[in-house]
């Protein structure tokens, strides 16, 4: 299947596995909505893409809150109109004290 104009939200864009996942993506003619927990590392992923003539938005939120991750869809969909490719890059790490 070839998509026209494709649209991903990549998570944990804003550096390691996830920047470059986002950059292959926009290299690839995805445009991209680079999210990460992190503002200054996700605008830095969004503005190197854009640099190298691709689309993105940068996006700070904590994939761990329901309510975030709503928005963010939310703010994909009314700047794109779409969701094509979702690559799921964040982590969430949840700390819990064991009692032995």
């Amino acid at each position: 299947m070839i998509l026209k104009d494709p649209v991903a939200i990549v998570t944990g864009a804003g550096r390691g596995i996830g920047a470059a996942t986002a950059m292959a993506l926009a290299d690839a003619g995805v445009t991209v909505a680079a999210v990460g927990i992190e503002s200054d590392l996700v605008t830095h992923t969004s503005n190197a893409i854009a640099r190298r003539g691709g689309r993105s938005l940068a996006l700070a939120v904590d994939i761990g809150d329901v309510a975030a991750i709503r928005s963010m869809v939310d703010t994909v969909m009314a700047a794109f109109g779409r969701v094509d490719i979702l690559g799921n890059n964040g982590g969430v790490t949840r700390r819990a004290e064991s009692w032995t």
